[in-house]
């Protein structure tokens, strides 16, 4: 369903969009300029051939999750509809948490319309 809902998304809103969340694709290497299907399991293969159909941008390229001596993983994802994200910023946890702060800036202007009313 969460592909489906991309897909809908980008199809139906020609506007802006940004998605933010706990995707929870921990074998994705979102850190490498290409990713390599090889590991992954079906869901996250959808999942990157989902982003790349729709002409999606997918920001966060360091770990946000790690707990103890486990390896650190790329689980929480910043995607936009276009490239308008900056100052990314990672910082530790909140409370007992082990899922970084992330904190980002989005560039989008907006469009004024101004009317001229006709008092007759």
């Amino acid at each position: 369903k969460l592909f489906k809902l991309l897909k809908f998304l980008n199809e139906k809103y020609k506007i802006p969009m940004v998605l933010v969340g706990d995707f929870n694709f921990r074998d994705i290497k979102w850190d490498t300029d290409l990713i390599d299907f090889k590991g992954l399991n079906a869901s996250e293969i959808k999942f990157v051939k989902t982003i790349r159909e729709n002409y999606f941008y997918q920001h966060v390229d360091k770990p946000t999750r790690q707990r103890g001596k486990d390896e650190p993983h790329i689980l929480d994802l910043i995607i936009t509809s276009e490239n308008f994200v900056s100052e990314i910023q990672y910082d530790s946890p909140i409370g007992y948490s082990d899922h970084a702060v992330i904190s980002f800036n989005c560039n989008v202007g907006t469009v004024t319309e101004k009317r001229q009313i006709n008092r007759d």
